[in-house]
């Protein structure tokens, strides 16, 4: 397997074919800790017995996070990386809130917050997804954002309304 992070522009968070979820990111995070912090990605693939379309993704998003770095074939958990993983999980969203609003469309959904007194109506929300996702892939990046907004208390929906309401302090 050959895995290459992206860094010559802004990483997109993957909705397609599957949601890459926070589960995801922190599995891999905890599976490599619980291995001594270091191993062979094929080990991590065999022992985690991952979907082969989620491993590359996980394994970008966490290097971007600086939870791991990636070298040859080999994944190292890094301190921060080993941080996360001896934490709380309810301390794990303070701790990763900043780094994933860096993420993309994460980032435009807080910058564009920002000028619209921390709402969004639907529509704006679907333009920001349209710069990043196909026509048919919207309705899954919907889904898959929403779950990142959620568990680090970034954003929240107002159904009543039909807005997105981001919280006005991102840590």
């Amino acid at each position: 397997m050959n895995y290459k992070l992206n860094i010559e522009k802004e990483y997109v968070l993957p909705v397609s074919p599957k949601c890459i979820s926070v589960d995801h990111v922190l599995g891999l995070v905890e599976s490599l800790y619980s291995v001594g912090g270091m191993a062979d990605v094929s080990y991590i693939n065999d022992v985690t017995d991952v979907d082969i379309d989620v491993l590359p993704h996980a394994i970008d998003i966490s290097e971007r996070l600086g939870l791991i770095s990636y070298n040859n074939g080999d994944l190292l958990l890094t301190d921060f990386g080993k941080k996360i993983a001896m934490t709380h999980h309810l301390e794990v969203r303070d701790l990763l809130k900043e780094k994933i609003s860096t993420l993309q469309p994460i980032k435009d959904i807080i910058k564009k917050s920002r000028d619209s007194n921390n709402i969004l109506t639907e529509d704006e929300v679907y333009q920001i997804l349209s710069r990043y996702y196909g026509e048919e892939e919207i309705g899954k990046a919907l889904k898959c954002i929403s779950m990142w907004l959620f568990f680090f208390e970034i954003a929240y929906w107002d159904y009543e309304e039909g807005v997105l309401i981001v919280r006005n302090k991102i840590q």
